[in-house]
């Protein structure tokens, strides 16, 4: 779990001027909502549209979180 909080914490601080509205997933993910958690999923899958590497575990580990939040779509 604080392998994941402080993956939220940098990435929070390295995309803060990305086209995704990271900083507003991430706030609404903290508070629980499956469909940011999910965004966010897909936001590291496809490396941010192809801008960045995707990153499978990362999107692996928000899917399971949305999924749990009650997201059909994770």
């Amino acid at each position: 779990m604080k392998k994941f909080i402080f993956s939220l914490f940098l990435l929070s601080s390295l995309l803060t001027y990305a086209d995704f509205d990271l900083q507003g997933m991430l706030k609404k993910a903290r508070e629980g909502d499956a469909d940011a958690l999910n965004s966010i999923g897909e936001f590291y899958a496809d490396g941010d549209g192809g801008k960045n590497v995707p990153n499978f575990e990362m999107a692996v580990q928000f899917w399971r979180r949305a999924s749990r939040a009650g997201s059909s779509k994770a």
